[in-house]
């Protein structure tokens, strides 16, 4: 199920504050780029959320490859309306969303192209990428509710 939040009175914007640009109706995954997640989550068991909004940047992996990945999980990708990303964790720091991080933006060159949506595992699963909603399967259904 989806929602899209109006509110009112409605957002001022400012030189902080701006709305984030949506991809076109249908646009591939900019496969391969960089892109930025961000939020309030935290590892399952810890007792506190951050006082700072988190961020970290991912790269976005070809659906194919995803669809490999989880497909032995519980949790198939469906690549029409998902996009996955994943973090390089060369240096053995795990990065990623965690929990709290859902409905957060997967933005990369200013347009968001994905909202979090599941990871499997831990945060930052060395395993496994992270999943989000593609943005750009939705396009139509955000036109129509504006």
């Amino acid at each position: 199920m989806c929602y899209l939040i109006k509110v009112d009175p409605p957002i001022v914007f400012s030189e902080t504050a701006q709305p984030i640009k949506l991809p076109p109706k249908n646009t591939p995954n900019p496969e391969g780029k960089e892109a930025n997640i961000s939020g309030w989550g935290v590892e399952s068991g810890h007792p506190l959320y951050p006082a700072i909004l988190q961020t970290v940047n991912l790269t976005i992996i070809g659906n194919e490859l995803c669809e490999n990945i989880m497909k032995d999980t519980d949790l198939p990708l469906d690549s029409e309306k998902q996009i996955c990303a994943h973090a390089d964790m060369s240096d053995g720091i795990p990065r990623g969303i965690c929990h709290g991080d859902s409905g957060g933006p997967l933005v990369t060159d200013g347009v968001q192209y994905g909202i979090v949506s599941y990871n499997y595992g831990d945060c930052g699963s060395v395993e496994y990428p992270d999943v989000f909603t593609r943005v750009a399967h939705y396009i139509d259904w955000i036109e129509d509710k504006l």
